[in-house]
């Protein structure tokens, strides 16, 4: 199991932030936002002219941030709340970044799947996956544990699409406690469980079909099938356990099944 850390080797530090990229190699840096208190913060991830933003409430907790755009050059840069929707940088860097391994962002806990060695999610996955040593059994083990302990949060999917909670994250530790939870925790904790096991797993947000959706792809170094996916060996493989916790019946399983099997039926925006 991998876990970040903030050795401070490398550190841009000011009153507003602390931005730790010691690991930056790792697929990850460290932000910790010093406030105020009354005023949010967003990080914002620009490569390749694409942008991913991530937004932290917690004062003085070091936050993971995760660098989903491959190898190039980064800006990474601290936005502070002004009021209302107005912003301002109080802090950034410019690094050039060559990651260890293409699966490292994908390997750690970050701020859309948080855990840590004392985490409920970690308990769980080493108890599920003692002693295992194949991708296939982990991975399906991983797969019927989800989906037999966890249902849809109707109601919290009701709050989000009203746009009553103004920032959502899912949390895996507390889909556990909770059994319920709409898409983007069911791809947090998915991710947690296979992580821990040091299994590369990528937090998928985007479309599927017309639908704002969340899911995983999971690189197997095995040939296998999971929940009647066939999941091929040594590449990315797309699985989504929101829509196949939901089957009923073998017609629904046949159709949810050919629907996750098209790939043009989803569209990744960011990857986390």
């Amino acid at each position: 199991m991998k876990l970040t850390s903030t050795p401070g080797i490398l550190v841009k530090d000011n009153n507003s932030s602390t931005i730790d990229y010691s690991n930056i190699t790792e697929g990850y840096v460290v932000v910790t936002y010093k406030g105020p208190e009354n005023k949010k913060c967003i990080v914002a991830v620009d490569a390749w002219g694409q942008r991913q933003n991530f937004h932290i409430y917690e004062l003085n907790t070091p936050k993971a941030i995760p660098l989903c755009f491959g190898d190039g050059e980064y800006t990474i840069s601290v936005y502070r709340q002004l009021d209302g929707p107005r912003y301002q940088v109080v802090s950034f860097i410019k690094q050039v970044v060559k990651l260890n391994s293409q699966f490292s962002p994908y390997l750690y806990p970050n701020t859309y799947c948080e855990y840590d060695k004392n985490s409920l999610c970690t308990k769980i996955s080493t108890d599920l996956c003692k002693g295992l040593t194949s991708d296939a059994q982990i991975i399906s083990n991983v797969f019927k544990w989800v989906c037999d302990n966890t249902v849809y949060d109707v109601d919290l999917a009701v709050s989000i699409v009203k746009k009553e909670l103004s920032w959502w994250l899912p949390n895996p530790d507390k889909v556990i406690r909770e059994g319920k939870c709409v898409c983007w925790g069911y791809s947090s904790l998915t991710a947690a469980l296979l992580r821990i096991q040091n299994i590369p797993t990528r937090i998928c947000v985007g479309w599927a079909g017309r639908d704002y959706h969340a899911w995983n792809e999971i690189y197997s170094r095995e040939n296998c099938k999971i929940g009647g996916l066939d999941f091929k060996a040594n590449t990315w493989n797309m699985i989504d356990v929101t829509f196949m916790d939901g089957i009923m019946g073998d017609k629904a399983k046949s159709e949810i099944l050919k629907f996750i099997g098209d790939g043009s039926n989803y569209k990744v925006d960011y990857y986390g």
